[in-house]
């Protein structure tokens, strides 16, 4: 049962290290997105660099690999084998060895995991996200909201305690990843998302 839980974590962090916000500014800028924004390889650093319709494509792309990390963790060990899955790929996201283990900070594919585990969950953090990002248009307000939302939301629904479990653990995670926004917000100085962006992005 251990070897099959290893492959699994094994599993989730390999597909965590596939960057589609590096690989799209890479094909299509010839540069390394993080030397861009905020110097994370994620969807919203994206967006800035390439556009909001790109950015949203690698946003859903993060989503999918979060999602189909649950997805094989669970045909190789099982309910276990899923949360296990889920923790491998947000590693893998956020520090994924074929990128020096600098990537992004795992929300959308938190995101995917949630969609995957429990959709009613996911409906709920969509709504909080998309409700916050309409009126503050600060991407890292919304996230951390979302991220102390999860385990509430997976305990609600009556998720087994695993589950539960692991929505603290990707808590933690986005708290830890978001620690630099949070003191911007509370100094007031975060930077909100602007959607008609230059096509020459600041370098960093």
């Amino acid at each position: 049962m251990y070897l099959y839980l290893i492959l699994a974590l094994i599993c989730g962090y390999l597909i965590g290290n596939f960057s589609p916000s590096y690989l799209s500014v890479k094909i299509f800028k010839h540069d390394d997105i993080r030397d861009y924004g905020s110097g994370n390889a994620g969807a919203t650093n994206a967006i800035r660099v390439l556009g909001f319709k790109t950015g949203l494509v690698v946003f859903i792309l993060d989503m999918l690999k979060g999602a189909g990390a649950v997805l094989a963790g669970k045909m190789i060990a099982g309910d276990l084998g899923l949360v296990i899955g889920a923790l491998g790929v947000v590693l893998g996201h956020n520090f994924p060895v074929l990128l020096g283990f600098r990537g992004g900070k795992g929300v959308a594919a938190t995101g995917g995991i949630i969609l995957a585990i429990s959709p009613q969950s996911f409906l709920v953090i969509a709504v909080v996200f998309l409700l916050i990002l309409a009126t503050t248009r600060i991407v890292s307000l919304a996230s951390i909201v979302i991220g102390i939302l999860i385990p509430f939301t997976l305990y609600y629904f009556q998720l087994p305690s695993q589950v539960v479990i692991l929505g603290i653990i990707l808590c933690a995670f986005i708290l830890l990843r978001h620690h630099s926004n949070i003191r911007r917000l509370i100094d007031g100085n975060e930077s909100k998302l602007n959607l008609k962006l230059s096509t020459k992005p600041e370098r960093n």
